[in-house]
């Protein structure tokens, strides 16, 4: 279902998160700088709690469920940082989380999803890639009539995640353009929301690999299909 996350949306999860997560350094790159002729500032996501920008929304997204969703228990599918971040709030709220992860997730990532999760987790480990663990996520959670939580195509997740572009710009307030990875998009959208919010002609440009490119050619031909990965 289309949806849309708001600067408002964003503010309130920056308000919810401040002491449950990192406002990590925005760093300035003296060797990037040289490199490309230009200002390079880095946003130090790898020094997050659990390594990554994904407790944000995975924070963001669990607190605010019902008292009813709550009881259900949820579900996810992660490659292994989201799922640390749902881990995590699991523990703090006492709700059951199934967290399914494709074969190539790292043991060491597994391992920490459980230390995190304690006894409110269940690890399921399906396929060998993301897109088949997530389907069988999916349908897990009809099923077995537990609460789906996205790893990006979630409005609070995609908020949590755009406190990211909100930091971005209360520390460098004349950035004049953003390089964001796309993958699901659950980033960059929040990122561009705050960004384009505080700073409307600022640009936000995405970034997606070479090897998959799902979304260039999701542009190209005005709809989303599938595209071969390059091994």
């Amino acid at each position: 279902m289309p949806y849309e996350v708001t600067i408002t949306d964003i503010l309130l999860a920056a308000r919810f998160l401040k002491n449950r997560t990192r406002h990590t350094p925005l760093e300035f790159s003296p060797s990037l700088s040289k490199m490309t002729g230009g200002e390079v500032w880095l946003k130090l996501e790898n020094q997050q709690i659990a390594g990554s920008f994904k407790p944000r929304g995975a924070f963001n997204r669990m607190f605010a469920m019902t008292e009813e969703e709550r009881q259900k228990g949820v579900i996810t599918c992660s490659s292994g940082n989201h799922a640390q971040g749902i881990a995590m709030a699991a523990r703090d709220l006492k709700v059951r989380a199934v967290i399914c992860v494709p074969g190539q997730c790292p043991q060491v990532k597994r391992e920490s999803i459980l230390e995190k999760g304690g006894e409110f987790v269940e690890l399921r480990v399906i396929g060998t890639y993301y897109d088949e663990a997530e389907i069988e996520s999916i349908k897990m959670a009809e099923k077995e009539n537990l609460v789906f939580i996205s790893a990006f195509d979630d409005p609070y997740v995609s908020a949590g995640q755009g406190t990211v572009g909100l930091e971005m710009l209360q520390d460098e307030p004349e950035l004049d353009v953003i390089l964001c990875q796309i993958s699901g998009a659950g980033l960059i959208r929040g990122v561009a929301t705050a960004a384009k919010a505080l700073r409307p002609g600022i640009k936000v440009w995405g970034v997606h690999a070479k090897a998959n490119p799902a979304w260039p050619e999701a542009v190209k031909n005005g709809m989303v299909g599938l595209v071969e990965e390059e091994v």
